[in-house]
Formats: C-alpha cells, structure tokens, sequence
C-alpha cells in the first residue's frame, strides 16, 4: 500500500487539474486519494483548536465549516477502516459551541439566515453520519442532533412558507463570489448570493429526522419543501449546489413520493448547471463563472441513487463520467480547486480558477471521494463474492 501511494502521489503532483488526461478512478487510485485527502484535513486549520470559526470568522456561515470536516472525517473513517486523527477532539468541543438555543451562530427572533440553515444542516449530518458509524461515541451524536434541529429548524417553522421563491425577491442582489454571503433581507429572511442555500440544510434536517425519529420534525420539512417545489431553479439562477442539495432530501425523506420531481429537477441540472465536462456551473445558466467540487459530489450521489431507484444504465454512466470529473479537481496537497467554467460546446482547455476552495470543498471532496471508494469496495466485493461462488469454465 505503500509503494502504491507513493507511486500515486508521483503521479499527481506530476499532473495538474487542468490537464485533459482522463484520471484513474480505479478502487486502488480512489483509497490513494481518500489517504491523501485525510492527510489535507489533520492540517492545522482542520484541528479542534482552529475548526471552529464562529458566525464573524465564518462570514455568515456558522457551523458550515465545522460540519463538512466532521462529515468527512467520519466518512473517511468508514472507508478506510482507520480514525481520523482529531475526529474525537473536534466531535467531543461541539456541544460547548452550541448558543443558548442549541444551534451554531447567533440567535436571531423573528428573521432566519439561510447560510445559517445551512452550515447547521452540515453539522446534522456528520452528527447523524456520527451515530451511525462510530462504535464509540465520544458525545450523545443524536442528542446534539435533536437539539440542533428542534432549536433552529422547528423554532422558526412558521418562517419557512415566507422564503422567497421568486426572482423578484433577488433581482437587486449582486452575484456573488466563490463564498457566498448575505445579500439581502426579504420577508422575515436573510437571503445569501447563494441562492437557495436554505435547501442544503434541508438534506441535514431530514436526516435528523430519520436518524433521531423526532415526530416534530416533519413540520418544518414539509415546509420547506413546499418552497422548493415552488422554488424555479433556472427563473431565480439557483446555485447548484444548494439545488442538488435539496434533491438529495427529498429522494432521502421519501423516495417514491418524490422520484418524479427529482428526475425533473436532476434533467434541469444537466441541460443548464452542468459543464460539457460533467462538472457543474455554479449557478443554473451563468455560464462565465467556476465549478464547485462541493455540487459536482452532490450530482455524484444523486446520479448514483437515481441510478438505484430506476434501474435507469444511464445514471450508472453519467455516475463514470462526474467521478472523473470530481477527482481532476484533487490537488497534490490533497484539497480541491474550482475551474473556470465556459457555455457548452465552446472548446476550452481546463484552466484553474482558484487553487485550493479550502473552505468547503476540501472537505466536500474528500467526503464524496470516501463515498466512491465505498461503493467501489462494495462492487468488487461482489465480483469476488460472485466469482467464487460459480463453476470454473471448462478448459479447452
């Protein structure tokens, strides 16, 4: 294992992301890039005396940071076998930052912070992610996670079916930059240039749902996904990270009921969120801006899932082509960059952006990166497992 690593690290600090070889996406190559994301993530940014900024140091996005470490860190675990360095430290100080109310940031009557929803729907789900995979639990993982939801998402329930859905709502808003930030307060909400970010914290609310079977909690969900059937993707130019996000939850809350809409939704994705490339836009049709490994992980799982759901070989293809994509955004330091984005059909070569996205997509990317090696761990298990079990062919 070894030798293998460092024949692969070679190899990619011998390439770079704007190169237009195809990368090796193997099971082998894929354990090489989950070892070398882990390594990016005991960096001292990541570490329990730094990770948690607060709502000031986060620029308006209380709890996102920390909660994409943690996820990845507990997934990275699950897949390979081995506990994160400082996953207890970080896990074991977040109930001490949670506000008198039980969430992250501050704590505000009578207006709700999309970006707020969000980075607390990040800590749901490494907290929920948390419960399910750690056999020894440094903290009451479901506990925090009910608090976190009843506190935030519950308490402002009655909020939710005043989110702004229309493009009138952020026509004087500015477009934002690689990090979004509040823009605008409309209709009891602080609205962020990422547009529709209220919906990446849905996914974590349902997840907490599932995970801690509170009852409650599917008020404020349904509300909420009541704004995003309402909610035109391509009218208000969503981001699509925050939209795929949103996707995810519902297939998550109730598949059956919801397949339809999300089929629908995931067909708008790829005509006019996706890259030629199989990488996102960060925004449905502005075609001039950068790619987000953090969405183009969320197309990976949706095309996987809906792949699941429908049987459909398509998605099992177009799961191929976007995991290729997600690992030519890897650097040699293990974290993600964001690319430069052009129209479809216009040929141009890959051409870096931004070098490290070291604030979200660094820790979405080894996170996606550890859910593929799990899936392709599972499939050669299979293979093995199928191999064994049927007759030898008859030599010739």
């Amino acid at each position: 294992m070894k030798m293998m690593t460092a024949c692969f690290l070679a190899a990619l600090a011998g390439a770079d992301a704007a190169s237009a070889r195809s990368p090796d996406v193997s099971a082998e190559s894929l354990r090489a890039r989950v070892e070398l994301s882990s390594r990016r993530l005991e960096a001292e940014k990541y570490r329990p005396d730094a990770v948690f900024l607060g709502e000031d140091k986060s620029n308006g996005w209380p709890g996102d940071t920390e909660g994409r470490t943690l996820l990845a860190l507990v997934l990275q675990q699950e897949a390979l076998g081995v506990k994160p360095k400082y996953l207890d430290g970080i896990m074991r100080a977040v109930p001490s930052h949670l506000n008198e109310d039980g969430y992250f940031g501050k704590v505000r009557r009578g207006v709700a912070s999309e970006q707020q929803m969000a980075g607390n729907g990040w800590l749901l789900r490494a907290l929920c992610e948390y419960a399910r995979v750690e056999k020894s639990p440094v903290i009451d993982a479901k506990g925090v996670a009910r608090r976190i939801a009843r506190g935030l998402f519950l308490a402002n329930a009655d909020l939710f079916p005043l989110y702004p859905v229309t493009p009138d709502a952020r026509k004087d808003m500015p477009v934002g930059g690689a990090s979004g930030t509040t823009a605008a307060e409309v209709s009891g909400w602080e609205l962020s240039t990422d547009v529709g970010a209220l919906f990446i914290g849905l996914d974590g609310l349902v997840q907490a749902w599932q995970t801690t079977g509170d009852p409650d909690l599917k008020r404020p969900i349904e509300f909420i996904i009541a704004r995003f059937e309402a909610f035109d993707p391509i009218d208000v130019k969503a981001q699509t990270h925050a939209t795929l996000s949103g996707i995810r939850a519902l297939l998550r809350y109730d598949a059956k009921r919801f397949l339809p809409l999300a089929e629908r939704r995931f067909d708008l994705y790829r005509l006019y969120g996706m890259t030629d490339r199989f990488e996102n836009y960060n925004w449905f049709r502005r075609y001039d801006t950068w790619t987000e490994p953090c969405a183009i992980v969320d197309s990976l799982l949706l095309a996987h899932r809906l792949g699941e759901l429908t049987g459909k070989g398509a998605y099992a293809e177009l799961e191929k082509n976007i995991l290729a994509a997600l690992v030519a955004h890897q650097r040699p330091n293990g974290g993600f960059c964001l690319m430069k984005t052009f129209p479809k059909g216009t040929a141009h070569a890959p051409e870096i952006a931004c070098e490290e996205a070291h604030w979200c997509c660094t820790m979405r990317g080894g996170a996606g990166l550890a859910t593929a090696l799990r899936w392709a761990a599972g499939s050669s298990a299979r293979r093995t497992s199928a191999s064994a079990s049927s007759p030898a062919p008859a030599s010739r």
